[in-house]
Parts: C-alpha cells; sequence; structure tokens
C-alpha cells in the first residue's frame, strides 16, 4: 500500500503538499502519546469537534494511515504479515493501554491490520476510532516524535503526492498546492 505526496522540511520555501494546520495537530497527538500523557493527548483529540475544521481532522487521518504504516515496516524491516503485526501489538500494548487504559489489545491490532489492508478480526474501525488509535500506536512506535516526524514528512509529501486523484475522488484531500 505505497501511497504519495512529497514533502519537505517544515521550513522550506515551497509548499510540499502537506497541510501545516494538520501537520501540528498530529505532531501534538503523536507527541503526547510518546511521553504518554494521556490527559494531554485526550484533551487534543477532545478539541477537535468544537475547533479543528473537519477537512484537517480528514487529513491528519490520512497522514496517520502513511505514517503508521512506514514506521511499522522501517521497525520490522519488512511488509508485515497479519502474525508480524500480533506480536507487535503484545509487545506495544503495555505502552498503548497507558494511554488509552479502556482500549482492549484488539483494538490496536485492528488498527495495523487496517493500515496494511488486511480483513478486521472483528468489526471494522470506525474512522474516528482509528483516528485515536493510530495517533497512540504511531506515538508508542517512535522513539522521538519531533525528529521522527520530520525525517518522515518528505515521505508523506511524495505519497500523497502520488495518491493525489484517488483522495481526491474519495473527498479526503481537496487542495494540495498550497496550505
Amino acid at each position: 500500500m505505497e501511497n504519495s505526496l512529497g514533502s519537505s522540511s517544515g521550513a522550506a520555501a515551497h509548499y510540499d503538499g502537506v497541510n501545516n494546520d494538520a501537520w501540528r495537530l498530529l505532531s501534538q497527538i503523536v507527541s503526547a502519546a510518546n511521553r504518554r500523557d494521556a490527559d494531554a493527548h485526550a484533551l487534543a483529540i477532545m478539541r477537535w469537534p468544537a475547533e479543528v475544521p473537519l477537512a484537517v481532522q480528514q487529513r491528519v487521518g490520512v497522514y496517520l494511515l502513511y505514517l503508521l504504516y512506514r514506521q511499522v515496516k522501517v521497525i520490522l524491516g519488512r511488509q508485515p504479515t497479519a502474525e508480524d503485526l500480533h506480536e507487535l501489538t503484545g509487545g506495544v500494548y503495555p505502552k498503548f493501554s497507558e494511554i488509552l487504559s479502556k482500549a482492549d489489545e484488539i483494538l490496536l491490532e485492528e488498527t495495523l491490520r487496517r493500515v496494511f489492508e488486511l480483513p478486521p478480526l472483528r468489526a471494522p474501525l470506525k474512522p474516528g476510532d482509528f483516528g485515536v488509535f493510530s495517533s497512540v500506536a504511531l506515538g508508542v512506535l517512535m522513539t522521538n516524535p519531533e525528529v521522527d516526524l520530520e525525517t518522515m514528512r518528505p515521505g508523506l509529501a511524495s505519497w500523497l503526492h502520488r495518491n493525489q486523484e484517488k483522495f481526491r475522488a474519495e473527498g479526503l484531500l481537496d487542495d494540495l498546492s498550497g496550505a
């Protein structure tokens, strides 16, 4: 599931296709998860309905899809199998549950399975649930989100660019030409 839209550093003089508002929000929630700060993560997520435009929320979800995909592949060094995702889930779940104590282990595995387009074990995740679970999963899988995310941004931008017509057709990303 390699997708594409290129990106450059936040200090780049040109727009790389990554929405800066969505990127800041994503960085905030992933960093909170990485610090195991359940309160900060929850507060950022709970702000969304009232303060974050739907288009930005959708972009965060799309970005999380790519970023979690890439991070898992980097950790494993290859395209994972269903068994790999099950094993990764078991190893990461204790950290995941520090932020989402009421989420059972299967929800983490369902999140990873969705990223890799594997059939769900139970009912498919709702988009809002995917946003919450994937942001926590990505956070606990990273060593240093600030550095890791900036390293991943060019790949995200390239993935978005490669898939822009698909995203437009699905109504997810309308304009990739400006911030």
